[in-house]
């Protein structure tokens, strides 16, 4: 696993548990979908508008009438018929959790014919929250 992180430290909105959660399920799927000698690529990124944690992994992709799909519970689409199991339901919790941040959890991931915008070749996972105001600490 890779990771690029932030020279100076990056303060969030959030909450620890729930963050936790959310970055290990996000973790966790993309152990399981890139292959072995694929890897998985940690970054965290600051913007304007906050802060993102993205989790990119090497593996097959996500079709594309799976993706509008991908936050809902029980819903594994293709993967249902892989040999990967799982419940449908890690997403679905890390969505609602994030949303309860006030943040916002997006997926990238490449599609057969179509441009994709991520730098690597799987799916993107990108976790969005709030600054936190460092002039509080």
């Amino acid at each position: 696993m890779r990771c690029e992180f932030p020279v100076e430290p990056t303060w969030i909105v959030g909450n620890e548990n729930a963050l936790t959660e959310v970055i290990t399920n996000l973790l966790e799927n993309a152990i399981k979908y890139t292959p072995l000698a694929g890897q998985i690529f940690l970054e965290i990124q600051t913007t304007a508008l906050g802060v993102g944690v993205a989790v990119h992994d090497m593996g097959y992709g996500i079709p594309a009438a799976d993706l509008p799909h991908v936050f809902e519970r029980h819903y594994r689409g293709i993967q249902a018929e892989g040999e990967i199991h799982g419940t449908g339901l890690g997403l679905a919790i890390a969505h609602d959790l994030v949303e309860k941040m006030g943040g916002d959890l997006e997926v990238d991931s490449p599609t057969l014919g179509l441009p994709h915008t991520a730098r690597f070749p799987g799916s993107t996972f990108t976790l969005w929250l709030k600054a936190a105001d460092t002039d509080t600490f």
